[in-house]
C-alpha cells in the first residue's frame, strides 16, 4: 500500500515505470533482489492537513529507492531519487550511486556486508548490469542530460519542438529497415515501442548517404536536425541527408 503520499503523475508514471524496471530484472534473470524505499524527509515539508486528523503526514519532495542483488560472485547495487512531480526523462535518468541516497537521507543501507563489499557496491551505477537476456529493454540508455547547447534537444525534450526545424541528439539504440517501404528507422536512447524519439529514413533518400544508415549509425551517438512531426504519439524527424546527420561530438565542438 502507498503510505506515503506521492503526486498521481509521479505515482502512476515514472515510479511505476521504475518498479517496473526492477521487476524486469528479477524475472529475466531470475536472481534475488534487495529492495528498500522511502521519502526523503526533513523538518518544514507541507503536510496532508485534515481537521479530524491527530497526526499530519508529511508530504515529501523526494523519493529513493535503492537495489541489490548480493548473490554470486559479483555483487551489485544501484539507487534511484525522483522529485515528487511529473517527470519527463525514463527512471534510469534517475539512477544514482547508493552512496548518494546515504547522503541524501542519513541512513546506513546493506551494513551486514563485509566492508569491503559494502564500499564496493554502494559506489556503483552500472545500469547495464541491470537489463538481463530476454528483456526487451536490454540496450536502453540514459538520454544526453540537459540541457545541451543552444539549438540542441535530447530525445525527451523533442515532443516540446513539435512544428518546428530542431536538431535532436541521442544514442540510436536499435535500427530496421521495414520489408515493404524499405524505410529505416533510428530509435533513439529507448527501445522500440518506449521510445521518446526516433528518425526515419525514407527509401528514395537512401542515395544520399555514403553509408549504410541502419549499420552504420547503431550505437553512435547521433544530432539529427529536421521538421519535428509527430505520428503515434512519436516525435521524429524525417532525415534527407548524410549532412542532416552528425555525430554528437562533432555537433558540439
Amino acid at each position: 500500500s502507498n503510505i506515503s503520499p506521492q503526486v498521481p503523475e509521479l505515482n502512476r508514471e515514472t515510479w511505476a515505470d521504475l518498479e517496473d524496471w526492477g521487476r524486469r530484472y528479477v524475472n529475466f534473470s531470475k536472481r534475488r533482489v534487495f529492495v528498500a524505499t522511502g521519502p526523503v524527509l526533513r523538518d518544514g515539508l507541507p503536510t496532508m492537513q485534515k481537521a479530524d486528523r491527530k497526526n499530519e503526514v508529511s508530504i515529501p519532495e523526494y523519493f529513493w529507492k535503492v537495489f541489490a542483488d548480493l548473490d554470486g560472485d559479483t555483487p551489485k547495487a544501484i539507487g534511484f531519487v525522483m522529485r515528487n512531480s511529473k517527470l519527463d526523462g525514463p527512471p534510469i535518468s534517475y539512477a544514482v550511486t547508493v552512496d548518494s541516497v546515504e547522503t541524501l537521507t542519513g541512513l546506513d543501507f546493506f551494513p551486514a556486508l563485509d566492508d569491503a563489499t559494502e564500499d564496493r557496491i554502494e559506489a556503483m551505477r552500472e545500469l547495464k548490469h541491470w537489463y538481463a537476456e530476454g528483456d526487451p529493454n536490454m540496450g536502453e540508455v540514459e538520454p544526453l542530460r540537459a540541457p545541451l547547447p543552444k539549438g540542441m534537444f535530447n530525445s525527451v525534450q523533442a515532443k516540446y519542438h513539435i512544428g518546428k526545424t530542431a536538431t535532436v541528439c541521442g544514442t540510436v539504440v536499435s535500427t530496421r529497415k521495414t520489408a515493404k517501404a524499405k524505410a529505416i528507422y533510428l530509435n533513439f536512447d529507448r527501445m522500440h515501442p518506449n521510445q521518446d524519439f526516433y528518425a526515419t529514413i525514407w527509401e528514395y533518400n537512401g542515395p544520399n548517404f555514403s553509408y549504410d544508415p541502419e549499420v552504420w549509425l547503431l550505437n553512435k551517438r547521433v544530432c539529427v536536425t529536421g521538421k519535428l512531426t509527430i505520428f503515434d504519439d512519436i516525435p521524429r524527424i524525417s532525415i534527407n541527408n548524410e549532412k542532416e546527420v552528425m555525430l554528437y561530438e562533432d555537433a558540439i565542438r
